[in-house]
């Protein structure tokens, strides 16, 4: 009769459902890991994502930000033409 483990096993089952001994354990065991291992790759826009995000917020600036938002003094000519300009310079 064949050795067959189950689903998941990395020892195999003696055919009257016992594990081996244990030398025969330490085998199954070894000849199981031995398979190799798992790569994962990651894009270059992850990978900055990952940087951006683990950045400290600097939350007075937010909330400033959000408080010149709400009152309607955040957009300002000035900002409007460093915009342009920045806008101008990428294209």
């Amino acid at each position: 009769m064949n050795n067959i483990s189950g689903i998941g096993r990395s020892i195999p089952l003696s055919p009257l459902g016992k594990q081996h001994s244990d030398s025969k354990r330490a085998e199954a065991v070894t000849s199981s890991s031995s398979r190799g291992s798992d790569n994962a790759e990651f894009s270059l826009n992850a990978k900055y994502l990952s940087k951006v995000m683990n950045l400290p917020v600097r939350e007075n600036l937010v909330n400033d930000i959000r408080s010149q938002i709400s009152a309607g003094t955040y957009e300002t000519p000035e900002k409007i033409d460093a915009l342009l300009g920045n806008l101008a310079e990428d294209l």
